[in-house]
């Protein structure tokens, strides 16, 4: 059983350098703080006792500054642009090695006594990971506008026939705009009744309508 959760909103991949930039407050934190106590610690005569460390720790500032400046530098370039070649990545390209020829020769779980073969099941499992994979990697980072398939309009049908004027009109002009009347329509009491999920759906299979007022 595969499980699947996706984030309701697209951030372009721009997460994760957030997410690696943010830890970076964490790490200051800690090392103001303990600068702070090295600085403040007093030994039974009450002179300071640790000014030494709290020095280090000015330095290990100041290096965490420079390697944080080093990472913006280096990746900032490509956090919004890949590289031209990027887009012909494939995991077939990657070369082979003989230093992990070892790994060719594996052991199978269903191979084992006491235990069965579904070969079909170990297939399509098998198929399902990689199409998946393949699609990601594909289309992981390119814009929703692109990446997405383009909605088709979803109007009502009336009793006056403007709903159907309007599908006509609009295919007629040439736009690329796809418009649907199908599975929603008003009611005598100017409600939208539905019948089933959107057009564009691939599960276009409702069957209990939901009223909605318009």
């Amino acid at each position: 059983m595969f499980y699947v959760s996706d984030f309701p909103n697209d951030t372009g991949g721009l997460a994760f350098p957030r997410a690696i930039y943010q830890s970076f407050t964490g790490v200051y934190l800690m090392e103001i703080m303990l600068a702070a106590l090295f600085f403040l610690a007093q030994n039974e005569s009450g002179s300071q006792s640790a000014i030494a460390e709290g020095v280090l720790m000015c330095v290990l500032i100041i290096i965490t500054i420079g390697v944080q400046f080093v990472m913006r530098s280096s990746f900032n370039p490509l956090t919004y642009y890949l590289p031209v070649d990027a887009e012909e990545f494939s995991r077939l390209n990657v070369p082979a090695s003989g230093k992990f020829a070892w790994a060719k020769t594996t052991i199978s779980v269903l191979s084992l006594p006491g235990t069965t073969r579904d070969t079909e099941a170990v297939n399509n499992i098998r198929d399902m990971v990689f199409e998946r994979y393949d699609n990601t990697m594909e289309n992981t980072y390119m814009h929703p506008s692109i990446r997405d398939p383009k909605p088709i309009i979803w109007i009502a049908q009336d009793n006056l026939g403007i709903a159907a004027n309007e599908v006509q009109r609009t295919q007629a002009s040439g736009l690329n705009l796809a418009m649907s009347t199908e599975g929603a329509w008003f009611d005598e009491k100017n409600n939208i009744q539905i019948d089933g999920l959107p057009p564009d759906n691939v599960e276009m299979t409702g069957k209990n309508p939901v009223q909605s007022r318009f």
